[in-house]
């Protein structure tokens, strides 16, 4: 096992035992998209994960207003939590809660330097705008 192997596996390991931040998720990917040019409609060809977040709001002296709104939120997972997903910022985060879900948009992903995990951006459809 190589030192990335065992950056990976300490990620994994760390993220599982967060326990109440933690929230489990459906990750849409968008995959493509198809235009039917007989009837007009578009439709959005993607799959579906599920798999476990970290969840934490932003520190206020990184909220700009700008790119990073008030209500965004930063989630973070493990690389090997997800396998062979590789994000994109046109997919979507369903966060499945007692009451209800949200649905978010991915603004941003960031891969740290080690490779072992994902932190995303992620807004709440229909919040963070002025």
């Amino acid at each position: 096992m190589g030192l990335k192997d065992t950056f990976k596996n300490a990620a994994r390991t760390a993220l599982n035992v967060a326990g109440d931040v933690k929230r489990d998720v459906r990750y849409h990917s968008h995959v493509s998209t198809f235009y039917d040019a007989s009837s007009g409609i578009s439709s959005v060809i993607g799959r579906s994960y599920f798999f476990s977040m970290l969840f934490e709001d932003y520190r206020q002296a990184e909220i700009d207003n700008v790119r990073i709104m008030p209500t965004d939120v930063k989630a973070t997972v493990a690389q090997l939590s997800i396998g062979p997903l590789i994000p994109t910022t046109q997919d979507t985060v369903n966060v499945c809660e007692v009451y209800g879900s949200t649905e978010y948009e991915v603004r941003d992903i960031e891969e740290d330097p080690a490779q072992a995990t994902w932190v995303f951006q992620l807004r709440a459809r229909g919040k963070g705008t002025l």
